[in-house]
């Protein structure tokens, strides 16, 4: 069936989806936070936390880019510029990755409070679903985020 195509939307059945205007298989994919590289001192030049370290206690949060507040949030590792987390953390649809994309926070955890280390939306093609990896810079001080997609 032919769906989104010249100004009109038919609905798809079942679990299909809407996809490059045809009505398509919408598989879901897991979403997994590898790593980071975050810069050794905060944009005002001095260490991230006044005590217990030097280094940012990093830790990414995010949703879908349409989406309004945090959907998941990694653990928090503590005194790092290469945070490692591995940490699979959502399920999307397929239409929903390609169409919306990913919105990241990556934060310093701090006794009281939060603070902003970077943050970026991740455009998602088929072809990064595909590949596997992406890496993208998110903000001035993290020169690398790296996230892995799997299918489901």
């Amino acid at each position: 069936m032919t769906c989104g195509q010249s100004g009109m939307c038919l609905p798809c059945g079942g679990s299909d989806s809407c996809i490059g205007g045809s009505c398509s298989a919408d598989p879901a994919w897991t979403i997994t936070i590898d790593s980071a590289i975050i810069s050794s001192i905060d944009e005002d030049g001095s260490a991230w936390d006044a005590f217990g370290g030097p280094l940012a206690d990093a830790y990414v949060a995010g949703s879908l880019a349409d989406d309004i507040g945090i959907r998941w949030v990694t653990e928090t590792i503590d005194n790092v510029t290469y945070p490692n987390w591995d940490e699979e953390v959502a399920s999307y649809l397929q239409s929903e990755l390609i169409g919306d994309g990913i919105g990241f926070f990556v934060l310093d955890s701090d006794t009281a409070s939060w603070e902003t280390i970077g943050n970026c939306v991740m455009t998602i093609t088929m072809g990064d679903l595909k590949e596997g990896t992406k890496t993208i810079t998110c903000g001035d001080l993290v020169s690398a985020l790296t996230i892995d997609f799997a299918p489901q």
